[in-house]
């Protein structure tokens, strides 16, 4: 089992993600969906069990980490000393308000800024030696990543939009849109796409795990 397989979600103030967190406990771990989560100030962490990779001979119970931080622009800026070991990202928006989908935008450059900074902050003080895993998958655009369309019930027909150019300049993605207030289906798509996306964040955190081990190995090596 990995030590962490931090997920972080991202996204306006009031778009749901609270919400999201809620109906995603309540389908792992029971209890009921009737609560309203009330605004998230700062951070707040949620740990959920999932099956991974179902069905197979690999199948383990591992441990996700959903960190939800706050949207509001107080909290914007503050919200980077949150980001470190990312393994993957849900970016939230409202479906009836399209203003929180244009602005994901902003939150993608906030998440690649503060890798980059990291980067440059921790290689001019080690030199040349030092290689950030996090960054790497960051640079290369394989960080999973899934965008969830909340308040489906208030805008339906947003759902059915073929173009959405607010959403394509992030990176490579899977879209879902969800009535947060409502369990999602076992055996529905939006399930498996959770599912499906869950496993990834995974896969990429085993990944990291192993490129750092590497790269201490090979530290060490050069000492």
């Amino acid at each position: 089992m990995n030590t962490s397989n931090k997920i972080m979600l991202l996204g306006d103030s009031g778009v749901g993600k609270s919400t999201l967190v809620n109906t995603l406990s309540v389908n792992t771990l029971g209890g009921s969906s009737n609560s309203r989560p009330q605004s998230t100030v700062g951070c707040s962490i949620q740990i959920l069990p999932h099956q991974y990779s179902a069905g197979t001979p690999q199948e383990s119970v591992e441990l996700i980490e959903l960190w939800d931080v706050g949207g509001s622009n107080v909290h914007r800026k503050a919200s980077t000393v949150f980001l470190d070991n990312v393994c993957g990202v849900i970016f939230v928006h409202d479906l009836s308000n399209s203003k929180s989908e244009q602005n994901l935008s902003q939150w993608s450059d906030l998440l690649y800024n503060h890798r980059h900074s990291h980067y440059n902050s921790n290689s001019s003080r080690v030199g040349f030696e030092f290689n950030s895993p996090f960054l790497d998958v960051e640079r290369s655009g394989t960080l999973p990543t899934l965008v969830v369309g909340s308040r489906l019930d208030m805008a339906p027909h947003r759902a059915r939009e073929q173009s959405r150019p607010a959403v394509v300049t992030l990176r490579p993605h899977e879209t879902v849109f969800v009535d947060c207030r409502k369990e999602i289906s076992p055996g529905s798509t939006n399930k498996l796409i959770f599912s499906r996306f869950f496993d990834s964040v995974i896969d990429n955190a085993r990944s990291i795990d192993n490129h750092s081990s590497f790269s201490q190995a090979r530290r060490r090596k050069l000492a």
